[in-house]
Protein backbone atom coordinates (compact mmCIF):
# COMPACT_ATOMS: atom_id res chain seq x y z
CA UNK A 1 0.00 0.00 0.00
CA UNK A 2 1.63 3.40 -0.60
CA UNK A 3 1.40 6.56 1.11
CA UNK A 4 -1.69 8.18 -0.66
CA UNK A 5 -3.48 5.19 -0.23
CA UNK A 6 -2.98 4.99 3.25
CA UNK A 7 -3.40 8.71 3.87
CA UNK A 8 -6.85 8.16 1.75
CA UNK A 9 -7.91 5.06 3.87
CA UNK A 10 -7.34 7.02 7.34
CA UNK A 11 -9.29 9.63 5.85
CA UNK A 12 -12.47 7.11 5.41
CA UNK A 13 -12.07 5.79 9.03
CA UNK A 14 -12.74 9.00 10.17
CA UNK A 15 -15.19 10.12 8.26
CA UNK A 16 -16.80 6.90 9.23
CA UNK A 17 -16.31 7.59 12.77
CA UNK A 18 -17.48 11.04 12.57
CA UNK A 19 -20.75 10.33 10.96
CA UNK A 20 -21.07 7.77 13.72
CA UNK A 21 -20.45 10.33 16.16
CA UNK A 22 -23.42 12.28 14.81
CA UNK A 23 -25.95 10.05 14.76
CA UNK A 24 -25.20 9.59 18.49
CA UNK A 25 -24.38 13.07 19.85
CA UNK A 26 -28.03 13.78 17.12
CA UNK A 27 -30.41 11.36 18.58
CA UNK A 28 -28.74 12.12 22.51
CA UNK A 29 -29.84 16.02 21.75
CA UNK A 30 -33.33 14.44 20.75
CA UNK A 31 -33.49 12.74 24.63
CA UNK A 32 -32.39 15.61 26.23
CA UNK A 33 -35.10 17.61 24.64
CA UNK A 34 -37.74 14.82 25.24
CA UNK A 35 -36.59 14.32 29.33
CA UNK A 36 -38.58 16.83 30.74
CA UNK A 37 -41.38 14.11 30.04
CA UNK A 38 -39.45 11.58 32.41
CA UNK A 39 -39.11 13.93 34.87
CA UNK A 40 -42.93 15.42 34.56
CA UNK A 41 -43.98 14.79 38.10
CA UNK A 42 -40.68 16.56 39.54
CA UNK A 43 -40.81 19.81 37.62
CA UNK A 44 -42.74 21.72 35.24
CA UNK A 45 -42.81 20.52 31.79
CA UNK A 46 -41.23 22.45 29.27
CA UNK A 47 -43.80 22.36 26.03
CA UNK A 48 -41.56 23.88 23.64
CA UNK A 49 -38.81 21.93 24.60
CA UNK A 50 -40.64 19.03 24.86
CA UNK A 51 -42.76 19.68 21.48
CA UNK A 52 -39.04 20.34 19.27
CA UNK A 53 -37.70 16.97 20.61
CA UNK A 54 -40.86 15.14 19.49
CA UNK A 55 -40.75 17.09 15.82
CA UNK A 56 -37.17 16.11 15.27
CA UNK A 57 -37.67 12.51 16.84
CA UNK A 58 -40.38 12.62 13.70
CA UNK A 59 -37.71 13.68 11.04
CA UNK A 60 -34.79 11.54 12.21
CA UNK A 61 -36.34 8.19 12.11
CA UNK A 62 -38.48 9.13 9.29
CA UNK A 63 -34.87 9.70 7.73
CA UNK A 64 -33.42 6.79 9.35
CA UNK A 65 -35.93 4.45 7.96
CA UNK A 66 -35.31 5.94 4.53
CA UNK A 67 -32.14 5.55 4.52
CA UNK A 68 -32.62 1.71 5.82
CA UNK A 69 -35.06 0.34 3.89
CA UNK A 70 -36.53 2.23 1.35
CA UNK A 71 -33.33 3.23 -0.46
CA UNK A 72 -32.32 -0.18 -0.47
CA UNK A 73 -35.30 -1.41 -1.84
CA UNK A 74 -35.02 1.45 -4.70
CA UNK A 75 -31.86 0.37 -5.54
CA UNK A 76 -32.79 -3.14 -6.34
CA UNK A 77 -35.65 -1.89 -8.45
CA UNK A 78 -35.95 0.20 -11.84
CA UNK A 79 -38.87 2.99 -11.60
CA UNK A 80 -39.87 5.65 -13.73
CA UNK A 81 -39.52 9.21 -12.22
CA UNK A 82 -43.60 9.04 -11.83
CA UNK A 83 -43.16 6.20 -9.81
CA UNK A 84 -40.86 7.51 -7.66
CA UNK A 85 -43.05 10.70 -7.03
CA UNK A 86 -45.76 8.76 -5.92
CA UNK A 87 -43.39 7.12 -3.59
CA UNK A 88 -42.14 10.01 -2.36
CA UNK A 89 -45.62 12.09 -1.96
CA UNK A 90 -46.36 8.22 0.08
CA UNK A 91 -44.19 8.69 2.46
CA UNK A 92 -44.28 12.39 2.96
CA UNK A 93 -48.02 11.58 3.93
CA UNK A 94 -47.39 9.33 6.02
CA UNK A 95 -45.15 11.01 7.89
CA UNK A 96 -47.13 14.20 7.78
CA UNK A 97 -50.16 11.45 9.30
CA UNK A 98 -48.02 9.84 11.96
CA UNK A 99 -46.68 13.96 13.15
CA UNK A 100 -50.06 14.81 13.44
CA UNK A 101 -50.93 12.04 15.26
CA UNK A 102 -48.03 11.98 17.47
CA UNK A 103 -48.80 16.07 18.25
CA UNK A 104 -52.52 15.48 18.99
CA UNK A 105 -51.64 13.09 21.39
CA UNK A 106 -48.85 15.10 23.04
CA UNK A 107 -51.14 17.78 23.24
CA UNK A 108 -54.43 15.56 25.05
CA UNK A 109 -51.74 13.93 27.22
CA UNK A 110 -51.06 17.34 28.52
CA UNK A 111 -54.33 18.65 28.61
CA UNK A 112 -55.27 15.38 31.07
CA UNK A 113 -52.18 16.24 33.10
CA UNK A 114 -52.76 19.84 33.34
CA UNK A 115 -57.07 18.84 34.67
CA UNK A 116 -55.08 16.61 36.22
CA UNK A 117 -53.03 18.52 38.50
CA UNK A 118 -55.56 21.67 38.79
CA UNK A 119 -58.20 18.98 40.08
CA UNK A 120 -55.77 17.89 42.53
CA UNK A 121 -55.13 21.79 43.89
CA UNK A 122 -58.98 21.88 44.29
CA UNK A 123 -60.26 20.94 47.86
Amino acid sequence: MTEPDRKLSKKAVIRGWAGTAAEILKWAFVAWLLWPIAELGKHRLSVGRVVAGICLFVVFAGKLFYDTLITEFVRQRRTSAKQDLVALLGMIGAMLLLAGIVAVMTGLLILQWQREAGAGMNP
